[in-house]
C-alpha cells in the first residue's frame, strides 16, 4: 500500500527506536552535527509524544511539516535537499496537489512518485542520524 511505504519513510526519519546519546559540543554549545543531532533527537522526543499523526489528516501534516522544519533549521548543508524534499512533499499534500484519498484523480495519481521521493529522503536523513548522531533506527 503506497500509503504504508510513505509512512514508514516518515517513521524512519522521525520514531527512532534505539537511542545512544551523542556528544554536544563544550560548554552547552552545539555547532555542525551536534546541533543537527539535538534537534533531531528533541523532534524525535515531539513524535513519540504525539502518537498516531496520519498523512490523511491536515493538521497530521502540519505538524510533521513543522517537525521536519525544526530539524532543518540546524541541518547539516549534505541534508538540506532531503529536507526540502520532505518539507515539499507536505506542502503538496497541504496544498492539495497530491492525494491519499479524495482529491481529484489527477492528485491521487501524484502521490505514488512523490511519496516515493520523499521516502528516499527520508532513508537518506535517517542514515545521517545512525551513522552521525547515533540514534539507531
Amino acid at each position: 500500500m503506497t500509503w504504508t511505504f510513505a509512512r514508514v519513510g516518515v517513521t524512519a526519519l522521525l520514531a527512532a527506536g534505539a537511542i545512544v546519546p551523542h556528544t554536544s559540543g563544550a560548554a552547552g554549545t552545539t555547532t555542525g552535527p551536534s546541533a543537527f543531532c539535538d534537534a533531531a533527537e528533541q523532534v524525535r522526543q515531539e513524535y513519540q509524544e504525539a502518537e498516531g499523526l496520519n498523512l490523511r489528516r491536515r493538521a497530521d501534516v502540519r505538524a510533521l511539516h513543522r517537525l521536519v522544519s525544526d530539524m532543518a533549521a540546524d541541518a547539516p548543508p549534505e541534508l538540506q535537499p532531503s529536507l526540502e524534499t520532505m518539507l515539499r512533499f507536505y506542502d503538496r499534500i497541504l496544498a492539495g496537489e497530491i492525494a491519499i484519498v479524495g482529491g481529484t484523480e489527477k492528485a491521487r495519481d501524484r502521490y505514488e512518485p512523490a511519496a516515493q521521493r520523499a521516502g528516499r529522503a527520508s532513508l537518506v536523513i535517517a542514515r545521517y542520524m545512525r551513522n552521525r548522531c547515533r540514534i539507531l533506527l
